[in-house]
């Protein structure tokens, strides 16, 4: 099984930013999933 968390509201925006924030690694790969290698 797999869960996805997507986040929803009035805050979501900055716990999106908070979570790329901790690890810059995701946002290349998020990058690189929306427009290829």
């Amino acid at each position: 099984r797999m869960r996805v968390y997507i986040p929803y509201g009035t805050r979501w925006y900055p716990y999106y930013m908070r979570r790329l924030a901790e690890r810059p690694a995701n946002v290349v790969f998020f990058a690189r999933a929306m427009f290829g290698n």
